[in-house]
């Protein structure tokens, strides 16, 4: 918005001016041929992450007024790690961490992906969403390996986890997926825990027939998976 400036043909030479110069375009594109010292100091004033509109005054005098949209998938203000004090809940096999807050607002999203440090040990894992609140799961490996036997109460940090996934089958599984029509594809199409879930239950079979069964059952699983989809 203009401040006026005692005429109609005064401010028709601002507006004008401002277009000139590029305000009202995108303020964050320093690769914009109209990008000036001006939407410089506005860059620096209100970042894209920052409020959805500002004002500053423009070397000419002029009120200038730009509306700033976050990027896209970054919540404003959103941290990237949470420290807390949480009980481990074990119910027979079953273990999981309970997350004592609300994830959307810090992570973005509900079910994020999260590297989880327990007891000084670290895996990554995804937030899930449960029927008692959100929460991590705690498999047998990993509680094993942070040499935790459930229940305890004690400290956890969480840290949003924006490193690339992926899994890179066993040479015996990547074999079997390259001779079985689809699977391939349909391994490629699994979410990355899923993937971790069969790689490891593969890599941890102690006998070669236990290891045989499990190619052949995460095989199954993804043809079955694969005609449904059809």
């Amino acid at each position: 918005m203009l401040r006026r400036l005692g005429g109609e043909r005064a401010k028709q030479h601002r507006v004008e001016d401002a277009e000139h110069r590029g305000v009202g375009g995108d303020p964050c594109s320093i690769a914009s041929p109209r990008f000036e010292p001006c939407s410089i100091a506005l860059a620096i004033a209100w970042p894209c992450a920052g409020p959805s509109a500002a004002s500053y005054d423009d070397p000419m005098g002029s009120i200038v007024r730009v509306n700033i949209r976050p990027h896209k998938g970054h919540a404003m203000g959103a941290k990237t790690s949470k420290t807390v004090r949480t009980t481990i809940v074990r119910d027979g096999s079953a273990c999981f961490i309970p997350v004592p807050f609300d994830p959307k607002p810090l992570f973005g999203k509900v079910r994020a992906p999260v590297k989880v440090t327990v007891n000084d040990y670290t895996y990554r894992t995804t937030i899930a969403s449960m029927g008692h609140g959100p929460c991590v799961p705690l498999r047998k490996s990993h509680r094993e390996a942070a040499g935790l036997d459930g229940g305890e109460t004690l400290t956890v940090r969480f840290d949003l986890d924006t490193d690339k996934r992926e899994v890179s089958p066993p040479a015996d599984l990547l074999q079997a997926l390259r001779n079985s029509p689809g699977a391939l594809d349909g391994w490629a199409a699994l979410s990355y825990t899923h993937q971790r879930e069969h790689a490891e239950a593969i890599e941890q079979a102690k006998k070669p027939e236990t290891r045989a069964r499990r190619i052949a059952s995460a095989i199954n699983m993804i043809q079955q998976t694969n005609k449904k989809k059809r």
